[in-house]
């Protein structure tokens, strides 16, 4: 489970401590440098350049173990306490070249940094596989001891019968006599097995002129990258573009063949549509949207390209941004004798704050005789209309 890890994390197989620790060595770390700044902070003749001279040779004269056990000291002299690159206006004064420098010394220590991270999350995450995988195991057993099947059998076992077994080519036959028209929706929560099901029954669409003959037969698929939200099950928005690069090509290569045959006659190419109209949502939430994709980056999201403007009702929009709600020690179930008689204590204390919240603040919208909606004056009918969408943030996910 380690190795399979450590790949996944684009690390060797048997990496290990001993390899942040060669991150240390003279050969590695960039010494050369560090030398250098050492030099300019000691001339700098301050409290705090003496201190970072100090510490700097101390780091120097340790074993390649030691400066990595050590390695926090060498850290805070030039990272600030949120790693980011500290300030070298003062030795700049001394040796306009100590920042470019500094630079390299820093390079050197977010390298050890990355991989001392990445190794840290393969201790974390394999005793969790290692259990998750123990469980899987038991669970199949419990299922083939009952002869029960679950959804992810269904369609396991779905794709498998339509691409694998000797009787798929009969099994696709009967189900292209009862098929003319395939609709996809939330295609952008449809996961690679699912797509597999679906390409399996349309896959007859293009193979010949069938037992339909010239009728017409469709494959409507619609999704949105923006709402693939469900990587958990399986989804991502790289399968969405996998699954509509492997609908061109197959349409299209049908309808070169059609091209080549005597007296074929012309098939379709993919159609594709942009989802860049909204009819329910104000313009200025969409443009909110648009900028928060913008500033994370399109790639953040599985988009090869950034995605087309957005276009929406031309009417008062609301985007709240709410603090977080709960933490790490508050998500522990509380003592029986502190849970309310009829609390639904079945959700934990965040989501429950949460939930509150919310309900406070929709009811505080919809009072009559309240404040209303103190961005847009009105009645109260107009105060509930104007309120478009509110996003509301807590520790651990989005709310719509």
């Amino acid at each position: 489970m380690r190795a399979h890890v450590l790949r996944l994390l684009d690390l060797p197989s048997d990496a290990d401590g001993e390899m942040v620790e060669a991150l240390c060595a003279d050969q590695a770390f960039d010494v050369a440098s560090l030398r250098r700044c050492r030099l300019v902070n000691a001339e700098w003749a301050t409290k705090t350049g003496e201190a970072a001279a100090y510490a700097i040779t101390a780091w120097l004269d340790k074993s390649p173990a030691e400066r990595l056990a050590g390695f926090d000291d060498l850290r805070k002299v030039f990272l600030t306490a949120k790693d980011e690159p500290k300030s070298t206006t003062n030795q700049d004064k001394r040796d306009p070249e100590y920042g470019a420098y500094a630079a390299r010394v820093c390079e050197a220590i977010f390298r050890v940094l990355d991989l001392k991270a990445r190794l840290a999350l393969v201790e974390r995450l394999v005793p969790a596989l290692r259990l998750g995988r123990a469980f899987a195991l038991a669970w199949d057993a419990a299922k083939q001891r009952e002869g029960l099947i679950d959804f992810d059998d269904q369609i396991r076992r779905a794709a498998q019968l339509l691409a694998q077994q000797e009787q798929a080519d009969w099994i696709r036959y009967k189900l292209d006599r009862r098929f003319d028209h395939i609709l996809v929706d939330e295609a952008q929560d449809t996961n690679a097995a699912q797509w597999d099901i679906v390409m399996a029954i349309a896959g007859e669409f293009w193979a010949g002129e069938g037992q339909h003959g010239n009728l017409m037969r469709t494959l409507f698929v619609v999704g949105d990258y923006k709402q693939a939200i469900f990587r958990f099950q399986g989804t991502s928005p790289e399968n969405f573009r996998r699954a509509a690069d492997r609908v061109r090509k197959t349409m299209a290569d049908a309808a070169d063949n059609a091209a080549m045959l005597r007296g074929g006659g012309p098939l379709r190419e993919l159609r594709e549509y942009g989802l860049d109209r909204s009819f329910r949502t104000a313009q200025p939430v969409l443009d909110f949207v648009d900028a928060a994709i913008a500033g994370i980056g399109h790639a953040q999201f599985g988009l090869s390209t950034p995605s087309e403007p957005h276009v929406g009702e031309q009417r008062p929009g609301y985007v709240a941004l709410w603090q977080p709600v709960g933490g790490a020690g508050e998500v522990e179930a509380e003592p029986e004798d502190e849970v309310d008689e009829g609390q639904e204590n079945w959700l934990s204390k965040p989501d429950r704050q949460m939930a509150d919240q919310i309900a406070a603040q929709v009811r505080e919208w919809l009072d009559p005789h309240g404040p209303g909606f103190a961005l847009h004056k009105g009645t109260p009918v107009a105060r509930r209309q104007a309120i478009s969408w509110c996003w509301c943030a807590n520790a651990r996910n989005w709310r719509r």
